[in-house]
């Protein structure tokens, strides 16, 4: 057989796909590690004394704004008493320092810069002291004096403050050790906070030590307690996490309605932290909404429907994700026995069925759950063109089956129902 033509067909096709492909290996062999370790953009909030505005603050932010890796400048305004009542001399007071650091803490900046004017050692001499402290630690950074003669307009804006340019160019924000306290139940792993998870032991607590600034999601898991989960952002050392935790669940109490017609009604027992579970139930046929149409006999053509047969039966399901994921999919299967409730016996056209489940349960509350789900039922060693006709006004919702002399297989079934957690 000759491909030739077919070569020549997609070739084209061929060739963009290929050029597309090594067009997009540099992309590939960008070294991650390199870009991991580029350290994180700087953020100042200045505080200067009052006599250094006009032509002094607007050189200084001038030449920070040239730093490299700057994220972000912010002026520390000082307190209106301060000014009206002080000279402009008067240094900068810890408390205001310590205020400018407390909403440098809450918007993310790195570091305080602190200048103060001081007293001229000449007639023609210039003093600036400064200083660089830690927003998360609170530790004096840098610190210094910037002397010189009196500068002109120009020198300051290019020359006088490259001394100060320097140092805070060569700035890391450094992320220190923190002890954080966890308290929870003994016998408690928390997942997510240091590099060991944390066992809580007898005293109901463990101490944990943690890369603080730092924000951490955390699980905590114990024997018999549900999942409990968060979010935690640590600024401050020391700090403490309480996890309040629940008991598990052991059962469920549920209720269902098939085709939006049958109720049904199961209690299930809940095993590995309400992932597995067995349960027992019972569908009824007794009373049930009918959706009739005109062309339906009696009693088919009746808004509430009756047919003489229940199916109790077992059921096992596995649920995805844990307790801490408010949506979850899961999988069951279940077994009935058909009992025909006129004849006091199995049903000689259908006596067994078998569904295969497939459902997502909303978490609305701790103790409830709705849930919907699809179904295929297979009935085995049944009479496959009886069970057609024992289907007809049975349900109004649209359905497909398939069928052979013994065997019968309907498809899909939808149910809705609630699940409450005991």
């Amino acid at each position: 057989m000759d491909f030739r033509p077919a070569y020549k067909k997609y070739r084209f096709f061929l060739f963009i796909v290929g050029f597309i492909f090594i067009c997009s290996l540099p992309l590939f062999a960008q070294d991650k590690e390199e870009t991991q370790k580029t350290p994180p953009p700087r953020a100042f909030v200045i505080l200067v004394s009052p006599d250094m505005d006009g032509i002094w603050f607007n050189s200084l932010w001038y030449n920070l704004g040239r730093l490299s890796r700057l994220r972000e400048l912010y002026r520390w305004v000082l307190g209106e008493k301060k000014a009206e009542t002080e000279s402009t001399a008067a240094p900068i007071t810890e408390s205001e320092v310590q205020a400018s650091r407390r909403w440098a803490a809450l918007h993310d900046y790195g570091f305080i810069l602190v200048l103060q004017r001081e007293p001229n050692s000449g007639p023609d001499q210039v003093r600036i002291s400064y200083r660089v402290v830690d927003v998360i630690s609170g530790q004096e950074r840098l610190s210094g004096v910037l002397e010189d003669r009196t500068p002109d307009e120009r020198d300051l804006e290019e020359i006088f403050w490259l001394p100060l340019m320097a140092e805070l160019d060569s700035l890391e924000a450094q992320k220190n050790v923190g002890l954080l306290t966890v308290r929870a139940l003994p016998g408690t792993k928390v997942i997510g906070i240091g590099s060991d998870p944390p066992l809580i032991d007898e005293s109901g607590e463990a101490q944990v030590q943690i890369a603080i600034p730092g924000t951490y999601r955390w699980k905590a898991e114990a024997r018999g307690m549900t999942t409990a989960s968060g979010i935690i952002s640590l600024r401050e050392s020391p700090a403490e996490l309480v996890i309040s935790q629940q008991r598990i669940s052991s059962w469920t109490l549920e209720a269902g309605v098939l085709m939006g017609q049958f109720g049904d009604l199961w209690i299930s027992k809940l095993f590995a932290k309400e992932q597995y579970w067995i349960g027992f139930g019972l569908q009824q046929y007794w009373i049930g909404i009918n959706y009739p149409s005109p062309e339906d006999p009696f009693p088919y053509s009746e808004p509430v429907i009756s047919l003489p047969m229940i199916q109790p039966g077992l059921c096992v399901g596995y649920r995805y994700y844990d307790e801490t994921s408010f949506l979850r999919p899961y999988i069951s299967g279940l077994m009935m026995a058909r009992l025909n409730t006129s004849l006091m016996m199995l049903d000689p056209v259908a006596p067994w069925v078998i569904y295969g489940n497939g459902g997502l349960e909303w978490r609305l509350l701790r103790s409830l759950a709705f849930f919907a789900e699809a179904s295929a039922a297979y009935y085995p060693m049944s009479m496959g063109r009886f069970l057609v006709a024992s289907k007809i006004g049975e349900n109004r919702t649209p359905s497909t089956y398939i069928f052979a002399e013994d065997w019968f297989l309907e498809f899909p079934l939808f149910r809705l129902g609630v699940r409450y957690f005991l």
